[in-house]
């Protein structure tokens, strides 16, 4: 096709000449209004058909640009449409694709990585991503806030709250950052804990993980005991509750999960009934108490002792009634005990020739014993004698010789009432000794005895229990509450040499109780108010007025005087040493809360959850 006006040659398909640029449309330049308007506008002459040279426009006559570059124009506009809009599409599919990526990070919980995604898109306003990148970030503060808590935890030394916040940061995120790897690292060191729910009794690391059900089949399950090196455990449960009820005695290794259980028959209510139980012989036997506690009969019926042989062919034997058991020690072999039947005696029991020995035949009747295993000594006993108005204090420390009178006092009260209870240090052989309901206190030691200053007990009032922290450097004195006070307990915490570290007093209902950590330094007593020393008004209830939507525990730090206070679910049982328990990094507790298991380092950080609804809960030393 040839240009109307220049008479170049064009393919037939061509909608411009390629040479002026004019239109070529329906090949009728009269039709054509561009070409009509470059017809009018230009002064040029139109040579002749048969023109050999064709003619060329250079220039519109305002100095317009050619008509070759128009079409360069044209085409560059239109490349430049094209890349823009494939601009615009490849924008979109990088959006699409981002938010298929953040959706699949959300759902790996892969919380970092999809916010890191949705924010982008979030800003504007794709999709539903400003939701999503809400969830993640949530989430990724949740992570964040763990992780940190875990490594403040981690450089305090508190390895089981540390193991607790960095599994939080697992679960809440698998496998990002350095979680798994100091989660293995620091779980080896926290330790195992033994936790009760309502169906049963389980075991578990500090931090909650790989929880293994203990074998059962009833209702009460209760920790009597755990051998020295956490290898053993001994726990009840009862088949019913009925008029005639069966308790079932469990003994169980930990590692090699090896379970011995022995069943017991029982005339009137199971739970009326205190049980006590002590490993002995390191691990050989166990000491049952069906009735009672270690230390005294805690009602008006004699105390059932039995012993079971774990490693012999003997089984369980029952050894008699008792009103008074020593609690032994890991590694002794003999018991001790005040038979029902003479209030004058003290009876060693060795367990493995299975012969009772009688130490005391005295008129007086006895009133306190406690027994300690020292080094190079053997079995050191303890015993206090009421006696012609007088308490005798004596020591042996073999079963063939003559026992050795430390001390002899006057007394005033009735020899019945009369009740004294010694507390034997684990390290030294130091004990103490008070008159339960006096504010008399003695120190003993194998040999000798002293009694400690009337100013220094002075203010503590009518004394009720003494107790060595783990390790023998403290001793806590603690009074009986007073009822006139708002049963107020006041108790004092003195060291070594008998010097006073700290006075102060707590609220306690219903029993007063208060117990030494293993971590040689806190106290922790259940208590529903605190009672300062220089605030004489009771606090009912430090969360809230009227009754405690829960009773909590007051954990003391017996050198600085700091308090915290943690939650427990209810008033503690004839055991409230299952509410609260050390584990072996010495800085961290697990506690049982209204709503589960938490660990706390006993700090200013909040405890870290780790089971939900157990009850009750024990350490392993593992």
């Amino acid at each position: 096709m040839r240009c109307p006006i220049c008479q170049q040659s064009n393919q037939a398909i061509a909608p411009f000449c390629v040479e002026c640029g004019v239109s070529l449309a329906l090949n009728n330049v009269a039709d054509d209004a561009d070409a009509r308007a470059w017809a009018t506008a230009l002064p040029l002459v139109v040579a002749p058909v048969a023109q050999t040279a064709p003619f060329k426009v250079q220039r519109g006559p305002l100095g317009g640009i050619s008509g070759r570059f128009t079409v360069r124009g044209g085409l560059a506009l239109l490349i430049a449409a094209l890349i823009i809009n494939w601009f615009s599409q490849s924008s979109a599919q990088a959006e699409s694709s981002r938010y298929r990526l953040a959706l699949a990070a959300e759902q790996q919980q892969q919380w970092h990585r999809a916010a890191t995604l949705l924010g982008p898109l979030a800003e504007q306003r794709y999709a539903q991503a400003s939701d999503l990148y809400l969830t993640a970030s949530q989430h990724v503060a949740a992570w964040d806030s763990a992780h940190q808590r875990a490594a403040s935890a981690e450089a305090a030394g508190a390895t089981a709250q540390a193991a607790a916040y960095y599994r939080q940061a697992s679960l809440l995120e698998p496998g990002y950052s350095d979680t798994s790897a100091k989660l293995t690292q620091l779980r080896g060191r926290s330790g195992q804990i033994i936790y009760r729910k309502p169906d049963g009794l389980y075991i578990a690391t500090a931090d909650g993980d790989t929880q293994l059900a203990l074998p059962n089949g009833g209702v009460n399950f209760e920790l009597l005991a755990v051998s020295a090196d956490s290898g053993l455990i001994c726990y009840t449960y009862d088949t019913n509750f009925s008029t005639e009820s069966t308790r079932n005695l469990v003994v169980g290794d930990v590692a090699h999960r090896y379970y011995v259980e022995q069943s017991f028959l029982f005339s009137g209510a199971v739970q009326q009934r205190p049980l006590d139980a002590a490993f002995l012989g390191n691990g050989a036997g166990l000491l049952f108490i069906v009735g009672g506690q270690f230390g005294t009969s805690a009602s008006a019926a004699p105390m059932e002792l039995y012993y079971l042989d774990l490693v012999g062919d003997t089984g369980l034997r029952q050894i008699g009634l008792a009103t008074q058991v020593a609690r032994p020690n890991p590694g002794d072999t003999t018991i001790y005990y005040v038979p029902a039947d003479d209030a004058n005696a003290i009876v060693a029991y060795d367990v493995n020739s299975g012969l009772p020995q009688t130490l005391a035949r005295d008129s007086g009747r006895v009133a306190g014993l406690v027994v300690e295993s020292l080094p190079n000594y053997g079995p050191y006993l303890l015993y206090a004698l009421v006696e012609d108005g007088h308490l005798r204090f004596y020591s042996t420390t073999l079963l063939t010789t003559a026992a050795t009178l430390l001390l002899d006092e006057p007394i005033t009260a009735d020899a019945s009432s009369v009740y004294v209870k010694i507390a034997a240090s684990p390290t030294d052989g130091q004990a103490i000794a008070i008159l339960v309901g006096t504010t008399r206190a003695w120190q003993l030691q194998p040999t000798s005895a002293s009694r400690l200053s009337d100013a220094l007990l002075a203010p503590l009032g009518p004394l009720a229990n003494a107790q060595y922290s783990p390790d023998g450097s403290r001793l806590l004195l603690t009074s009986l509450k007073n009822a006139d006070t708002l049963n107020t307990v006041r108790y004092l915490v003195l060291d070594r040499e008998r010097q006073l570290l700290r006075s102060d007093s707590y609220f306690s209902s219903p029993s007063p109780w208060i117990r030494w950590l293993n971590d040689n330094r806190h106290l922790y007593a259940y208590t529903h108010s605190i009672t300062p020393p220089s605030q004489s008004s009771y606090l009912h209830c430090r969360h809230g007025d009227g009754a405690c939507p829960a009773a909590p525990i007051l954990v003391i730090d017996t050198t600085s005087g700091v308090s915290h206070t943690l939650l427990i679910s209810g008033r503690p049982s004839s055991n409230p040493a299952s509410y609260i328990a050390t584990l072996p990094d010495g800085k961290s507790v697990v506690y049982a809360a209204t709503d589960g298991l938490y660990v706390s380092a006993l700090d200013d950080q909040p405890a870290a959850k780790v089971i939900d609804g157990a009850t009750g809960v024990w350490s392993l030393n593992r």
